[in-house]
């Protein structure tokens, strides 16, 4: 027989991909007002926390400083600069450590995801499989990985969708 301890300390939590959700809103041609998005999520989703992991680029301090402003828990990752001067950087499997250390500390009750990478099908079909995958938003249809769609199914949406809640105006 198994007993579930109530854990006060459980939480929902956002794990935002910060790079995927930028660039495909960029190809689509609009811009992601993040105050809005937070807002929206907060209310929408009743999350506690949003983990938005982002490269760690000096020049970039203020935008850093805006979204610490609107509330965001920070999770930095440093860029690394190559040698003809083009930036490199991947969250992946910072929000998948970060995700399973939540979980298996007891601290996550629902997962939400906010990608559209491949790179996250196996997390999300084992947050499924604990039953407490949530949601996984998608910057847009055009741009999800089909392995992620599958493995997120039912349990997806489009930021597309709701632009008209989240566009900068």
């Amino acid at each position: 027989m198994k007993f579930y301890v109530y854990n006060e300390s459980v939480m929902k939590i956002m794990y935002i991909d910060s790079q995927n959700v930028h660039k495909a809103i960029e190809k689509l041609w609009w811009i992601i007002d993040r105050e809005k998005f937070y807002k929206y999520s907060k209310l929408k989703f009743n999350v506690d926390k949003i983990k938005f992991f982002v490269w760690y680029i000096e020049k970039y301090k203020d935008f850093y400083i805006h979204l610490k402003n609107v509330w965001y828990d920070l999770v930095y990752k440093k860029a690394i600069i190559l040698s003809d001067w083009t930036t490199k950087w991947n969250v992946d499997i910072d929000i998948a450590i970060s995700s399973l250390v939540d979980f298996y500390e007891n601290d996550l009750e629902k997962f939400y995801l906010v990608s559209s990478d491949w790179d996250y099908n196996t997390l999300v079909e084992l947050m499924s499989k604990k039953w407490i995958l949530w949601r996984v938003l998608i910057p847009s249809r055009q741009s999800v990985s089909i392995l992620l769609k599958k493995a997120a199914w039912p349990n997806i949406q489009s930021i597309q969708d709701i632009k008209f809640l989240l566009e900068k105006i």
